[in-house]
């Protein structure tokens, strides 16, 4: 996501004050990769040895690959979150606020978790930081959901739905 964008810059705040630092006291080897352009000097300002700030990268997938589990802790979200499609795409185990889900049809498999707490959040993500789980079928589901087949297979089914005296 765009790192100078308020709802994202007040998600990692968040995330890494009250659910990263204590975790990672616990837990000295894990690590936390904010991916997006334009990371603010408020969004910097949160640099530390295990919190790891890109910057744009040409292609987000190497990152997702290399994740043990994606965040998306938007306290603030308009719209469909790209980034929970996308970390959806590449099966990994998502944990992320109703605000980041809003808009999302979710699958009924494991792999999603909706976090409305803080004690939530520490919870849930150590419990799978400890033992991560192999998520399956969420590319598949993806792809028949929100691919631009898909999504153009919807609005031809609407325009069909739109009677014939309507010019458009």
């Amino acid at each position: 996501g765009l790192m100078n964008y308020w709802p994202n810059i007040d998600a990692v705040e968040w995330f890494v004050k009250h659910v990263f630092k204590p975790l990672s006291k616990e837990m000295s080897d894990v690590e936390f990769y904010i991916v997006g352009a334009n990371p603010t000097q408020q969004v910097f300002q949160l640099r530390k040895k295990n919190i790891i700030i890109t910057g744009r990268v040409p292609d987000i997938r190497p990152y997702l690959k290399h994740a043990d589990i994606v965040v998306a802790p938007l306290r603030i979200a308009r719209g469909l979150q790209n980034k929970v499609l996308e970390a959806m795409s590449m099966n990994k185990p998502i944990i992320a606020t109703p605000e980041a889900l809003e808009g999302i049809e979710l699958p009924k498999m494991e792999g999603i978790w909706e976090v409305k707490s803080l004690e939530g959040w520490q919870k849930r993500l150590k419990a799978l930081l400890h033992q991560p789980p192999h998520v399956q079928g969420l590319n598949p589901w993806i792809k028949q959901h929100y691919s631009w087949e898909a999504s153009l297979n919807h609005i031809e089914q609407l325009v069909e739905k739109v009677p014939k005296k309507i010019i458009l």
